[in-house]
């Protein structure tokens, strides 16, 4: 491997406007270590091909840094396969994957995104042990949560607390935590981030002095809104402030977007200032320091919500005149005194007429003689010469190399427990116990519990024929159905093994299914209680052969973990066939036996109520049988519904606070969704139920649900 070799994972490349904060934040940290001897590779994530790929390959070509697109590294079929299997920010993070898996091995990885473009690395890393030498680095520069906040986003659907959940796995599971502001850091750690002890707050590097021109002696005379058209950035405050200086001082100067078009469209720009000279422009990097140095000009960045924005250290490097937010991580940058009382102003997300003080600050600025412009151009440059020190991040990065990465334990043979309901299906249960018996992991013990009705002649000739040609196999007798649940729970005493595994009767493991498992939750801590897996599904009732034959075998890799609002109504956690430990199990009493089905799904939401975690080998390790009688096709949703609530009700009698954090998130999800309307009555009913003797529960499960009431 070579020595101080390091690959900055990127959904962005560099551009101050074209591209965004992130790839300049990239490109200046790849320019640092490269021009100190580190052999720097750029690896630009995205599902798309872009046009910018090739010309900044180019540019990157002159410093020696190598930039990679993980397009280059898969096939047209590869491609297809991962993108039809997964949503768009799990297929973004698994192309990624396969990417990293295919270049040279680094000493370093470091992600620098919000967007969980390490999901799939991380969950491989954990699970299947990949990339066991690389150290990780999650430089955090900020998560979709904040992102929709800064936007006002009020709604919120299931694939963006999916996004949210992805982001905080890939945080923290990663080897080395920075920030490049301590806003991030705090605003991580309000959201229930597990940064580590020892993370550190290391700023972005400073710019290369791109043009530095001498101070302009002229008065400002045209205002520029420098960066994405954006909420977040601050284009509706900066419009009615626009609009606030024009109906009471008559204001006119030109005003100039230099800047993408995001989430605020051009045409009701154009609508919003009407009265105005307008012009929108999109300029590379280079092209955008030149403009706002040539003539006159007043850069105004005047974000709702930011960490440590670009636009803003390049005007401080480039002394360009500008004014700000005090949002964010902005005031760490711009640091107390006279450029912080004369260049800035509140602005955040929810404030009332702050477009006032934004038109007051612009007036004020106009109006400042030149002594006083050049001397906050003076201090500004001065600031951020302080706040970005190229050798704090170099011994930073050196000291990173000492990382004592996390080894994978000692091997070991635990024995294995496999506990089988069987209920009335002769027709796929030896197929079921064969594949069991052809695990590659050899310290297994098979526990069957027969439940099927005591006439069914042919599931008891089924169930002798494998008492005879597998004795060790142990069989117990409970005529009569009682459920999953039942069945379970009746086997959990016999089983002495610090591991279980659940296996539905008409499922077919795969050879390597117990191994992987093992393998996956040897590794992980305690806490860790439950690893499911991907699943191959197959609809052939009579054959996993024939099945494969007719290709009605299909990938199911779309469980990401436990995310609790979403698990009210859709499984992402997996499936029956996952392995346990014992201990948990027992310390959360064991399956439900009110249920009809989905004891896997409510098992894991009992785990991850009472303070356990979980989580997905992603890889398929079984062939799931998909039948016409199955549960899935002939139980309704609406009462999974409510046995799902009844089990988060029940923990939470324990964990008050798990309703503090889940029903803001589920009842947003609710409004938004619209199909999901026909259960609210059912939730409602429950509601009543579950908290009529908990009048406390009651207002805090009810009251952020109270609309129900008026909708219904």
């Amino acid at each position: 491997m070579t020595t101080k070799s390091i690959c900055f994972v990127t959904p962005d490349l560099e551009g101050i406007v074209c591209g965004g904060g992130i790839g300049t934040c990239v490109s200046d940290m790849a320019k640092l270590l490269g021009h100190n001897g580190w052999n720097v590779s750029i690896l630009f994530v995205s599902m798309e091909p872009k046009n910018i790929f090739q010309i900044s390959a180019e540019y990157f070509d002159k410093y020696g840094i190598k930039v990679y697109s993980a397009l280059d590294f898969i096939g047209k079929a590869e491609y297809f396969e991962i993108k039809k299997d997964s949503n768009y920010h799990l297929a973004r993070s698994e192309l990624c994957r396969r990417a990293l898996k295919r270049m040279p091995k680094f000493d370093i990885i470091e992600f620098n995104e919000w967007g969980a473009l390490g999901f799939s690395f991380f969950q491989h890393k954990l699970t299947c042990h990949d990339a066991p030498d690389s150290i990780t680095i999650m430089r955090c520069h900020g998560s979709f949560k904040w992102s929709r906040q800064g936007n006002e986003w009020t709604h919120v659907m299931c694939e963006n607390l999916k996004q949210d959940y992805m982001e905080k796995y890939s945080f923290e599971n990663a080897d080395i935590h920075s920030f490049p502001t301590a806003h991030m850091m705090d605003y991580a750690r309000s959201q229930g981030w597990r940064v580590k002890d020892d993370a550190r707050i290391i700023p972005y590097p400073p710019p290369s002095i791109l043009i530095l021109k001498l101070p302009n002696s002229k008065k400002q005379d045209e205002i520029v809104f420098f960066g994405k058209f954006d909420v977040r950035k601050g284009i509706t405050n900066f419009i009615n402030a626009m609009n606030y200086l024009k109906d009471n001082y008559g204001f006119d100067a030109p005003v100039t977007f230099l800047g993408s078009e995001q989430w605020y469209p051009i045409k009701k720009i154009k609508a919003d200032l009407n009265r105005f000279k307008l012009k929108f422009t999109l300029l590379s990097r280079i092209k955008s320091i030149d403009y706002l140095q040539d003539n006159a000009k007043l850069a105004v960045c005047p974000s709702l919500l930011d960490n440590l924005p670009n636009t803003v250290i390049e005007c401080m490097t480039h002394r360009i005149p500008f004014i700000t937010s005090r949002s964010g991580g902005i005031p760490e940058l711009i640091g107390s005194g006279e450029l912080y009382n004369k260049a800035t102003c509140e602005q955040n997300t929810g404030g009332f007429q702050q477009h006032k003080d934004l038109a007051k600050l612009i007036t004020d600025y106009f109006d400042y003689p030149e002594k006083t412009r050049i001397t906050l151009l003076d201090l500004a440059q001065a600031r951020i010469k302080t706040i970005t020190n190229p050798d704090v991040i170099l011994d930073w990065y050196r000291n990173c190399l000492s990382f004592k990465k996390r080894g994978i334990k000692p091997h070991r043979n635990p024995e294995v427990t496999v506990l089988m309901p069987f209920s009335n299906m002769p027709k796929y249960v030896e197929q079921a116990v064969t594949s069991l018996k052809n695990q590659t992991y050899q310290n297994v013990k098979i526990i069957i519990n027969n439940n099927s009705d005591p006439d069914n002649l042919p599931s008891r000739l089924a169930v002798e024929r494998i008492r005879k040609e597998y004795p060790d196999i142990r069989i117990l007798e409970y005529p009569k159905p009682q459920g999953v649940g039942c069945a379970m729970n009746q086997m959990l005493p016999y089983v002495k093994s610090e591991y279980l595994v659940q296996f539905d009767s008409d499922n077919i493991a795969k050879p390597d299914m117990i191994k992987k498992l093992v393998s996956a939750i040897e590794s992980r801590d305690k806490k860790v209680a439950a690893i499911s897996c991907c699943l191959d599904y197959f609809y052939d009732d009579a054959d996993l052969k024939v099945a494969k034959s007719k290709h009605k075998v299909k990938r199911y890799n779309k469980f990401i973990g436990p995310i609790l609002p979403v698990m009210f109504f859709y499984n992402t956690v997996g499936d029956s066939n996952a392995i346990y430990r014992t201990e948990a199990i027992r310390k959360v009493g064991g399956w439900s036996e009110h249920r009809n089905g989905m004891h896997d799904w409510n098992m894991f939401i009992n785990l991850v109520c009472h303070g356990y975690e979980t989580d997905v080998y992603p890889e398929s390790l079984c062939n799931y049988r998909e039948r016409s009688d199955g549960l899935h096709n002939v139980r309704k949703i609406t009462e999974w519904d409510i046995e799902n609530i009844m089990t988060i009700q029940k923990a939470a009698l324990h964990n008050p606070r798990l309703f503090y954090d889940i029903y803001p998130e589920l009842h947003r999800l609710i409004r938004r969704n619209q199909d999901l309307s026909p259960r609210l009555l059912r939730m409602k009913e429950y509601f009543l139920g579950i908290t009529k003797n908990h009048p406390h529960l009651r207002m805090v499960v009810i009251a952020p649900l109270k609309w129900i009431s008026d909708r219904l």
